[in-house]
C-alpha cells in the first residue's frame, strides 16, 4: 500500500487484483475506502449482524461500479469468473483528508456520514468512471512529479474532485426513489429495492418492515399493475441470474447461492418449471458444438 501525506496518513492508494475466484479480505481500518472497478466482475459481501443473527449482502458489480466502505468494516471480494481476472483501484481517505478538503458550505466529512450504508455499490456511466480511472492514475504519479509546479495543490485538487465525483454517484442512487414520493412505491421504490437485493431475503415480511406497508397490500398492488405475482417476479429475475452464471462456468453448486435461492432443490424446481430443463440440461445443450 502506497501512503500519501504520511505525515498525517491522508489518503492510500493501491490496485487489488482478483483471479481464480480466490476470496480477498478487504478491510477500511480508519478510513472511508473508495473502489472502482477497472475490469472484469466480481461480487462482495459483508457480514451483519441484526437481531442476533447474521445476514449476508451480496453486492455484484462490473467494469465501472464504484464500491464503498466506512472505516471499521471489512468485505469479502471475489472474482466471478475464474477464466477472467477483475482488477479494482482502491482509495482511502482520511477523516482528516476530508476535514482538510472541505470549504465553506461543503462539509465532506459529515457528508459521508450521511451516506446511510456501511458498504454498497452503484453504478456509474463510462465517463464518469473514466475521469475517476485517470484520476486515480495521475495521483499514483504523483509521488514522481512532487517538484513540479504546484504539485501539493494539483494533488489535493485531485483529491477534491474525485471525492464530489464519487459523493455525488452515491447521493443519486439512495435519494431519488425517495424525491419520487410515496405513490409511486409499487413501480419505482419496489422494483429498484427489489433490484439492488435480489440476492437477499426478499420475504414479504422482510418487505413489509422495509416499507411499512401491509405484505398483502404489497401483492394485491403488486399483481394490479404487473399481471404477475411478486414471487414469479423476484424468481425469474433470480433465474436470469443464474443462467448468466451457468454459462460463464461456475459451478451450479455455487449458482444457488449467489443468486438467493434458499437451496439447490429450489433452484431445481424453479429452473425446471421455467425453461423446461434442469441446470445441468441447460448448461451442456449451450456447450454442446
Amino acid at each position: 500500500m502506497e501512503n500519501r501525506f504520511t505525515a498525517k496518513n491522508y489518503y492510500q492508494l493501491s490496485r487489488v487484483y482478483l483471479e481464480n475466484t480466490k476470496k480477498k479480505r478487504i478491510s477500511s481500518g480508519n478510513y472511508y475506502s473508495f473502489l472502482i472497478v477497472r475490469v472484469g466482475n466480481c461480487f462482495f459481501y459483508n457480514e451483519e449482524k441484526e437481531h442476533g443473527s447474521k445476514e449476508y449482502a451480496i453486492w455484484h458489480c462490473g467494469p465501472n461500479d464504484l464500491i464503498l466502505i466506512k472505516p471499521k468494516e471489512t468485505i469479502q471480494l471475489q472474482c466471478r469468473n475464474s477464466q477472467h481476472p477483475a482488477e479494482l483501484l482502491w482509495i482511502q481517505y482520511s477523516e482528516d483528508l476530508l476535514l482538510e478538503l472541505s470549504e465553506e458550505g461543503t462539509n465532506l466529512q459529515q457528508s459521508m456520514k450521511v451516506v446511510p450504508f456501511s458498504c454498497i455499490s452503484v453504478s456509474t456511466d463510462g465517463g464518469t468512471a473514466s475521469i475517476l480511472k485517470n484520476l486515480f492514475t495521475r495521483l499514483e504519479q504523483s509521488e514522481q512529479e512532487k517538484e513540479e509546479f504546484a504539485a501539493a495543490l494539483f494533488e489535493q485538487s485531485m483529491l477534491s474532485l474525485m471525492i464530489v465525483i464519487i459523493l455525488r454517484a452515491w447521493i443519486c442512487a439512495e435519494f431519488e426513489k425517495t424525491r419520487k414520493g410515496h405513490r409511486q412505491f409499487v413501480l419505482d421504490d419496489l422494483f429498484a429495492y427489489i433490484h439492488r437485493h435480489i440476492t437477499e431475503d426478499l420475504s414479504l415480511e422482510r418487505l413489509e418492515k422495509v416499507f411499512f406497508v401491509s405484505r398483502y397490500h404489497i401483492c394485491r398492488e403488486f399483481k394490479k399493475q404487473t399481471g404477475q405475482t411478486l414471487h414469479s417476479y423476484i424468481t425469474k429475475n433470480r433465474l436470469r441470474m443464474c443462467k448468466k452464471y451457468i454459462l460463464e462456468g461456475i459451478p451450479i453448486t455455487e449458482v444457488y447461492k449467489m443468486a438467493g435461492f434458499g437451496g439447490y432443490n429450489h433452484l431445481f424446481r424453479a429452473f425446471k418449471k421455467e425453461y423446461g430443463m434442469t441446470p445441468k440440461e441447460y448448461y451442456k445443450s449451450h456447450m454442446t458444438p
